[in-house]
Parts: C-alpha cells; structure tokens; sequence
C-alpha cells in the first residue's frame, strides 16, 4: 500500500501481535491522547531486514503505515486471538470497523489488467472483503471487460460470464460484524436492504424471518447470483407451466446462479437467514406468478425509493418486501 496508514487505534482487542515487514519502510507512531487530541509521543521505523516486532495484548494507542509516498511496502501481521475489529475515534466519535475485511474506499489497490483481476480475485479459495470493496471490485470488473469488448465494437450494455461473478461471490468472505447491522432487532421481521446500484448491476441484502417466501417471480431479464450469509434457503424451480423443475437446499457459503427469463421462489425456514443478491443488469422489474398462471409485471423506479447507495457505515433497510427476490 502505498502512502496509507491505518487509522490512530487503541489495542488490538487483547490480541498479541507479531509484525514483519516483508518489502519496503513500515513506521509505527506511538500516540498520547492530550485534552481531546492525540500527540505523537514516537515514531519506529522497520525495514525487511528489521527483525520482527512484537506489540503485546495491552498496546496503547497508536497507528502503523507505509512511509513512502512512491514506494509499495508490505508487511505480516500474526495476531493470537483473532483480532476482529479496530476501535478508533474519528472527530472525537467512538468507530469501530472490521479489520481483516477494512478498506477505505480507494480503488488504487485494483488492478487495470483484466485477466489480473479475474487471478486475484477469481482463482483464490477466500478474499476477505466487505461490501464496499466488492462493489469496488465488481465496477472496476464490468468496467474492464466492457474496454475488452469494445475492442470488437460498441458495447451497450455489459453481459459478464456468469461462472466469473459466481466465483467472485464463491470466493468472496464477508464480515458477518458488518452485514449483521442490516438485521433488524425485531427476530420477526424481515427486511430488504439496498447496498449498490448503477446500470451494470445491484446488490441487495435480504433479511429473510421464519418461514417466509417469496412470491412465484422471474427476474425481468436480469441475471441473478444469491449467496447464503447465514441460516439455510430452499430454492424451487419452475417450468414455464408452473410445474416444478427443481429444488435446492442453500446452505452458508452456497450461490445460486439463476438467469433472466428463470421462474422460481425463495423460501425461508424456521429460523432467521440472511443472503446477498446481485443482479446484472440492475434489477429494476420482474415479474409476479400466481398458481393459477397468471403473469403480472411489476416495475419500480428503485433508484427513487433508495435514493443514495447507503453507507456501509450506516447501513439502511428501506427495502418494501415486494422486492423480495
């Protein structure tokens, strides 16, 4: 990481830590707080001949980052227990944020190459992430293959290789710390939550409560993969008739992939579950079966129920449940 530092913390939630640093100059500074301030009392620097450094469970406050401007530097941290979460205070307001999975928004970690992407992100057995850089990734993904495409001609509208998403979602692990804040307190109620949307794709967190199910429904057109976060969904597929194709149990960590023109349902058992969605092209119609055939379409504006992509730091769930997917 280049230029980056991590926010001025205290401790590592009672976890020893062993750092090396393995290519470039890391600095540690050492902070004092001093009437609503943090001073900087000393600054280590180590390089990859530098032995490794040992921070003990009680570590006062402090932060760790490169200290070139230009260079990259990389370093291994061992924590023992696993330090899950990073306390902080920014502009005097307690934060917390979830470490192995934190990222600060910037794109400038992601590659330009798309056959590079496709290997970090695609060939591993996990990336740890949370939900903005999965959507960091996923722009900068359509946005490279819609560059490869136009190689051939002008390209609209942007139709990825399904086994390519499902294996970014496959691999993909998320913070259960951060999706859990979609979940409403209320075990009985389930709610819809709205993560990203542009003209390539939407994310969607769906809250699912006991027993509950979607209605009989397509997609509209849009492509579909829906990884279980927690609990366990069934998924039953129909024939154009409404007669049953198929069911499928999804466990945790199981994706779904289900194309455009597909006709199913989600069903919820008895205990709350939680599942991600994304849909490509954005999901903005679909349409609603009854058991006696009838097709109704069902189209919303969802940019103007949603409004903004909310803050993973503040997230929302203003979903209505005909959204359900």
């Amino acid at each position: 990481m280049v230029a980056k530092k991590t926010p001025i913390h205290t401790g590592h939630n009672n976890a020893k830590t062993i750092v090396k640093v393995i290519q470039g100059e890391v600095t540690e500074t050492l902070y004092q707080h001093h009437f609503g301030e943090f001073l900087p009392i000393e600054t280590r620097s180590f390089k990859p001949t530098s032995p490794a450094f040992f921070q003990p469970a009680a570590f006062g406050t402090h932060s760790i980052g490169n200290a070139s401007p230009t260079e990259l530097a990389v370093s291994l941290h061992l924590y023992s227990p696993p330090y899950t979460e990073c306390e902080f205070q920014l502009d005097g307001i307690p934060k917390k944020l979830p470490v192995v999975y934190y990222s600060d928004g910037a794109d400038t970690h992601l590659t330009h190459d798309l056959k590079a992407l496709e290997g970090q992100f695609m060939a591993q057995k996990k990336v740890y992430s949370d939900f903005h850089s999965l959507v960091d990734v996923l722009v900068n993904y359509f946005k490279l293959l819609k560059e490869e495409l136009e190689k051939k001609g002008p390209v609209d509208l942007v139709k990825p290789d399904p086994s390519k998403i499902y294996r970014i979602l496959k691999n993909v692990e998320l913070n259960p710390k951060e999706w859990k804040n979609y979940i409403s307190p209320d075990p009985e109620k389930g709610t819809s939550s709205h993560v990203a949307h542009n003209a390539h794709f939407s994310i969607f967190v769906v809250i699912w409560k006991s027993n509950e199910s979607t209605t009989i429904h397509d997609h509209g057109g849009s492509q579909s993969w829906l990884k279980v976060l927690e609990g366990e969904l069934e998924e039953i597929g129909y024939d154009s008739d409404l007669s049953l194709s198929s069911m499928n149990t999804l466990v945790v960590g199981s994706v779904s992939h289900t194309n455009g023109t597909r006709i199913h349902k989600i069903a919820n058992k008895d205990r709350l579950s939680v599942s991600l969605h994304l849909h490509c092209p954005a999901y903005t119609k679909y349409h609603s079966y009854t058991k006696s055939g009838t097709r109704h379409s069902i189209s919303d504006d969802l940019l103007g129920i949603f409004g903004e992509t909310p803050s993973v730091d503040s997230p929302t769930s203003s979903s209505p449940k005909s959204q359900r997917h």
